[in-house]
């Protein structure tokens, strides 16, 4: 795994051995190139994403009231786990800034999750997710421009 900077990180092509987490044989932390190659020509952007997601929303909630409270709920309960799973690093291992692989790729399982309910219920009302993930780009710019991209507030 190489780092550049603070918030880039580029997956090595070396071999790392079967994945602790789930079992998968690991070229880097996204699985083997097979599997990578096959999700990248699939899911090139947001919206992809959203309707690979969306297909296996199945059962009896989708589009219910139940059901979009259930996304809800569950979008908060895997956000919980990824805060989980981030402070029992810092307690128990070397903190957040030098990760095993192995924990490396189970933060990024459970933020595929995060994604996956968070894809799903933007759907559910309305939304595809290109266009959220917009929105708040320019919330944020704004913020910014106007200098209060610190503090709190929904509408500051």
């Amino acid at each position: 795994m190489k780092l550049h900077g603070p918030h880039h990180y580029e997956p090595s092509i070396m071999h790392m051995g079967d994945c602790a987490v789930c079992g998968h044989l690991q070229r880097d932390a996204i699985h083997d190139v097979k599997d990578r190659t096959e999700a990248f020509h699939e899911i090139l952007t947001l919206n992809d994403y959203q309707n690979a997601a969306i297909k296996t929303w199945t059962g009896k909630l989708p589009c219910t009231e139940q059901g979009r409270l259930y996304l809800l709920c569950k979008l908060t309960g895997e956000a919980g786990e990824v805060a989980e799973k981030g402070a029992k690093l810092v307690r128990d291992k070397n903190g957040l800034m030098d990760i095993s692989v192995e924990d490396l790729h189970a933060l990024k399982l459970e933020l595929g999750d995060v994604l996956w309910y968070l894809s799903v219920i933007a759907f559910e009302l309305g939304f595809d997710l290109q266009h959220v993930a917009y929105s708040n780009v320019l919330k944020l710019r704004d913020r910014q421009r106007r200098g209060v991209i610190k503090g709190s507030g929904d509408n500051r």
